[in-house]
């Protein structure tokens, strides 16, 4: 695992030797401004809402599967009850005055 995490190091250096020039000649510093000089300002808007689907149907999805799974191996209930107990306590968490002194 470690192996991953150094070579992952020395690809973003590279990257960063090869990238960090271009973007300097070209007076851009960061993704929006280049995708809006690129193409156009619609399509430069359009960046970040594709980037939160895709964050949301790769990590948050399969964090939450995880711990799903990890919740059933600890405890022994299932995962529908565990949505209904999750449930039940977040309705009742702000009728308790969520997070007021």
């Amino acid at each position: 695992m470690g192996h991953f995490e150094w070579l992952a190091c020395f690809m973003l250096l590279l990257l960063g030797w090869l990238f960090v020039p271009f973007y300097l000649r070209s007076g851009v510093y960061t993704m929006p401004e280049f995708l809006e000089r690129r193409f156009n300002p619609p399509r430069a808007a359009t960046s970040p809402g594709l980037s939160i689907i895709g964050y949301v149907l790769t990590k948050i999805s399969v964090t939450l599967f995880a711990g799903g799974i990890v919740m059933r191996e600890v405890t022994g209930v299932q995962r529908v009850d565990q949505r209904r107990h999750l449930d039940r306590r977040h309705r009742i968490y702000p009728s308790w005055g969520a997070c007021a002194p």
